[in-house]
């Protein structure tokens, strides 16, 4: 069954414009910017008359069954056209522009279990575009317009493997040259610095799910399940900011989950009850008009550190600190991971947990993945339209082997516009751990007795969405970071974030 709706009554639609009660005003026609920005990379591949045909994602039902998941356009499409809604179809002409859309076409009585069907003109008015046709009026269109060159979509996401295939056609594209080569990569450039009303976007939807996270964390209590969080969170958003979807899963992990870096999956769907005293790490971002947030807040459970809990705490804030102080264009995002893990280091030297008996220093420490172990993830990834945006490689560039930086999802420099996380971590996770002692290569760094009694632990993750300007960082995440700040609203007080008042 093919669904289509505006997404909002037509009655309180207004042409050109996507706004959710307590949500972000969308205007359709700054996504110009967007195709503007695409074309013009791609206009010396382009003679006269050429085309970009985008196919829009299809609508699915689960397994066998007639139900149907809520449907999310492919981030692409979306970044081009803004349209929410599934089977659509869309075409821009490189030299000038010109957008058409092709919308499914449905029979009357559609209506009658999905409400009212917009014509070509409502759509046209409402996405700002040239043109709207029918989906089986493609191959008309095709034949009328005779295209020079057709630019198709096909790439390799850098960071799951797969492969985006171009639209396969019901009619013959011989008449055409057809390009796989070069879309791809213009569109991913193009995504990787953000537009003005993309860095609007996210600077409103961090606040909303920066508030959110506060919400969530003044009302967590020891005896409660991790998923009272997770809902907590999610109905703030919801009717706060519209945000009927979070950008990923989830994770709401306490005591010995706060070491799972994805906890919160099907198969640990934040269910534990949470004890007294112990780390809880919420890992929770809002996602609206299919742009995400990504923020992690980390506290114990009982309202206060103990000595433990502040040594791994401080640790970790004094990466995020000292790595939002080095952000600024043509730095390497790699040179940034390694200053936060010989922060994290100085944290497990701090605990008793690490020594360095032959005195070689930090660097060599870090070289032979010492401080991987403690943070085995990446710094951060770059975010907007996907919580792991396109563009963190360039193409044909390789990963690093070492362990920690083989994780890093943004291998690249810096640039201005570019958003990414900010999300050091530090953890105590068995198995790493057991490797660690147990290799002759860095036995001798671990003090075992001390690292046994820090397994359960969890760990800790301070995660900010950040872009990088000319000047540096700016930060859009409001969350309180140092302990006292984090204490006081945790116990209660009110704290304030711009544009938005206290919470």
């Amino acid at each position: 069954m093919v669904r289509f709706c505006t997404c909002i009554p037509p009655k309180a639609v207004i042409m050109g414009v996507f706004q959710l009660p307590g949500g972000f005003e969308v205007d359709y026609s700054k996504l110009t910017v967007h195709r503007d920005k695409v074309c013009s990379q791609l206009a010396k591949d382009a003679p006269k008359n050429s085309w970009i045909i985008l196919q829009g994602g299809p609508e699915k039902a689960l397994y066998a069954t007639d139900r149907e998941p809520i449907f999310r356009q492919d981030s692409f499409f979306l970044y081009m056209f803004g349209v929410l809604s599934p089977d659509f179809w869309g075409a821009v002409e490189v030299a000038t522009g010109k957008t058409v859309l092709f919308m499914p076409r449905l029979p009357a009585e559609y209506a009658v279990w999905m409400g009212h069907i917009p014509s070509c003109e409502d759509v046209q008015g409402l996405y700002c575009v040239d043109a709207v046709k029918y989906c089986d009026e493609l191959q008309s269109f095709f034949e009328e317009t005779k295209p020079s060159k057709v630019f198709l979509l096909k790439g390799q996401n850098t960071d799951s493997g797969t492969v985006h295939q171009p639209p396969e056609f019901s009619f013959s594209l011989e008449s055409s040259e057809v390009d796989t080569d070069n879309l791809w990569p213009a569109m991913v450039d193009a995504r990787l610095s953000k537009s003005d009303l993309e860095l609007d976007l996210l600077r409103w939807l961090n606040k909303v799910s920066s508030a959110g996270h506060i919400l969530a964390m003044r009302n967590t209590k020891p005896g409660d399940a991790e998923f009272i969080i997770e809902a907590n969170f999610k109905h703030y958003i919801y009717t706060k900011g519209g945000c009927r979807l979070t950008a990923y899963t989830p994770i709401c992990a306490s005591g010995p989950n706060a070491a799972i870096l994805h906890y919160g999956h099907v198969g640990a769907p934040n269910n534990r009850v949470i004890g007294n005293g112990e780390f809880v790490l919420n890992d929770m971002g809002g996602e609206y008009f299919g742009y995400a947030s990504d923020i992690t807040l980390t506290y114990p459970s009982s309202g206060e550190f103990s000595p433990q809990q502040r040594i791994v705490y401080e640790a970790v804030l004094n990466a995020q600190k000292r790595v939002l102080a080095g952000v600024k264009p043509g730095v390497k995002y790699s040179d940034l991971h390694m200053a936060a893990e010989e922060e994290i280091l100085k944290g497990a030297m701090a605990l008793g947990a690490v020594v360095d008996p032959d005195n070689e220093g930090s660097q060599v420490l870090i070289d032979k993945g010492v401080a991987a172990i403690f943070m085995p993830h990446g710094l951060g990834h770059s975010m907007g339209l996907d919580t792991h945006d396109v563009g963190g490689y360039l193409p044909g560039q390789t990963r690093a082997t070492r362990r920690g930086l083989k994780s890093l999802r943004y291998g690249r420099e810096l640039r201005e516009g570019v958003v990414f996380t900010v999300e050091p971590g530090l953890y105590f996770v068995d198995h790493l751990l057991d490797d660690a002692i147990s290799s002759p290569e860095t036995a001798k760094y671990f003090v075992k007795d001390v690292v046994d009694s820090l397994r359960g632990l969890g760990g800790v993750r301070l995660e900010d969405n950040v872009i990088c300007t000319a000047d540096g960082a700016e930060n859009m995440t409001f969350v309180p970071r140092e302990i006292d700040d984090l204490m006081a609203v945790r116990n209660g007080k009110g704290w304030t974030i711009p544009g938005m008042g206290e919470v």
